[in-house]
C-alpha cells in the first residue's frame, strides 16, 4: 500500500487515530488511495489519478474532487492548510490573496490552475472551486517550507506574521 512521505504527522494533525493515521476509523482503503480522513458521512481522501494526485470530498452519497495536484507534497500541504485541526482563523494576506511572482495563477470558470516551477520540476495545483482556491493560494507561499513548518504556520495565532518571518510573503501576482 502506498504511503505519504508525512503521513504519520497529517493523519495527527486532521484527527485520525495514532495506530492508523491513513485511514478512517473502522475502514479499509481502496486501492490508488493514499490518505483518508473525515468521518463516516463526510470524508477526504488523497488518491492516485492521470497526471498525479487528487483531493477527494464526500459527503454523504456525493462525491466532487476538490483539487488535482503534480506532486504529492503539495496535496499533503493542501489538506494541512484546509483541514488541519486547531487551524488559526488568523489572516494570511492583507487584503486578497495573492500567489508570489513566480507562481502564474490562471482561471477558467470555477477552476484555478496555480503552477511553478521547482528546480527542474514543475507543479501545478488545479482547485475546483473558491474554497479549494483560498487554499491553494495558501499552498502557494508555503509551497517550500519543510511540511512541519507548514503546520506551524497553520496553527499560528498569526500565520501572516509568520509568513512574513519566514520570508514567504515577498512579491505578489
Amino acid at each position: 500500500m502506498e504511503r505519504l512521505p508525512h503521513e504519520a504527522a497529517l493523519g495527527a494533525f486532521v484527527g485520525n487515530e495514532l495506530s492508523n493515521p491513513s485511514t478512517l476509523m473502522g475502514l479499509g482503503r481502496s486501492a490508488g488511495v493514499f490518505f483518508e480522513y473525515g468521518d463516516i458521512e463526510t470524508s477526504h481522501r488523497i488518491e492516485r489519478c492521470d497526471g498525479g494526485f487528487v483531493v477527494v470530498d464526500r459527503d454523504r452519497a456525493r462525491e466532487h474532487r476538490a483539487a488535482q495536484f503534480s506532486h504529492v507534497d503539495d496535496a499533503e500541504r493542501f489538506v494541512a492548510i484546509r483541514d488541519g485541526l486547531g487551524r488559526s482563523a488568523g489572516p494570511w494576506f492583507e487584503g486578497r490573496a495573492t500567489a508570489p511572482d513566480d507562481v502564474q495563477v490562471t482561471v477558467v470558470r470555477e477552476t484555478w490552475t496555480f503552477s511553478w516551477r521547482d528546480r527542474s520540476d514543475e507543479h501545478v495545483v488545479r482547485a475546483f472551486g473558491v474554497p479549494e482556491a483560498r487554499a491553494a493560494y495558501r499552498l502557494c507561499r508555503v509551497r517550500a517550507l519543510a511540511f512541519e513548518r507548514v503546520m506551524e504556520v497553520v496553527i499560528s495565532p498569526s500565520p501572516m506574521r509568520q509568513l512574513r518571518e519566514l520570508g514567504a510573503l515577498g512579491g505578489a501576482s
